[in-house]
């Protein structure tokens, strides 16, 4: 199975990255908080540090962006509002590709979040912004 990188493990995080370990996937964590012992019981592998938006940029270029995403809702803790762009103008400055940045911060979590039955997601038409 994969080798999938997880950042964020609150109310919505802890148990999509359980479902990914008992579907036989390896997974590195990383959480403000603890990560829940359930996890590491599990097979989790808890990343010492992602305090910074550079370490999550590091873990998309450790992993690749194929089953990652970047998101900042569902955390039980402070919100950070500009977490998504802090993460964006990272990227950026280190050179990956628009398309790259799209994937993780907006394509990957709408493939991801689609797969519920309750998910419904329509983008307005003033919002559709080229990149690339």
């Amino acid at each position: 199975m994969a080798k999938i990188g997880f950042i964020g493990l609150g109310i919505m995080g802890t148990p999509m990255a359980a479902n990914l370990i008992q579907g036989g996937h390896s997974l590195s964590t990383y959480t403000r908080s603890k990560t829940p012992q359930s996890l590491l019981d599990a097979g989790a592998k808890a990343l010492p540090s992602a305090t910074e938006v550079a370490r999550a940029a590091d873990i998309i270029e450790m992993y690749g962006p194929e089953r990652l995403m970047v998101n900042s809702a569902g955390d039980w803790g402070p919100s950070k509002p500009t977490a998504v762009p802090d993460f964006i103008f990272e990227m950026r400055r280190r050179g990956h590709s628009e398309g790259l940045i799209r994937r993780v911060v907006y394509e990957n979590p709408l493939t991801f979040f689609s797969q519920s039955k309750n998910f419904q997601f329509t983008p307005r038409e003033d919002s559709i912004v080229s990149v690339g």
